[in-house]
């Protein structure tokens, strides 16, 4: 969530598990923690990005059938207008939780408006009026999202 935190190797830990400052992941796992990880932040963002959709879709006037989280080749996220579903790269969860709001605002927006217009982003100020804010910073630490 925006954050560096430390990794900590444990013997007792059969997955990731993320308690205060440290990232504690099994001691077997050397080799395969990058999927670890990737495992440890889609359940994480299963948690925290259907609510955070439900109310601005709702804000919106709009109703999703389906999210998902998972391996987005060159995207932070998507969407798909035929079952009405957005699609989030896990990724998104080592950002701050401003920046996933924003995406999330971004893709609902594009139900609205499929193109990047003027209306399009007229609609996203209306539901997130600091988004320039997320954008930038997606610019300058987006590659860093990185396990």
């Amino acid at each position: 969530m925006g954050r560096n935190y430390y990794l900590q190797f444990n013997a007792e830990t059969k997955e990731i598990e993320f308690k205060g400052r440290y990232f504690y992941a099994p001691e077997e796992s050397r080799v395969t923690l990058d999927g670890l990880f990737k495992e440890f932040y889609r359940k994480r963002g299963y948690k925290f990005i259907p609510p955070r959709v439900k109310k601005y879709a709702e804000m919106m006037g709009l109703s999703i059938e389906e999210i998902a989280v998972l391996e987005l080749q060159r995207r932070w996220a998507s969407c798909s207008d035929r079952k009405r579903k957005v699609n989030f790269h896990w990724k998104i969860m080592m950002a701050p939780a401003s920046v996933i709001d924003y995406l999330i605002v971004h893709e609902l927006c594009h139900f609205k408006h499929k193109r990047h217009n003027a209306e399009f982003w007229n609609e996203v100020d209306k539901y997130y009026p600091e988004y320039q804010k997320q954008v930038s910073w997606l610019k300058v630490y987006g590659a860093a999202l990185e396990v």
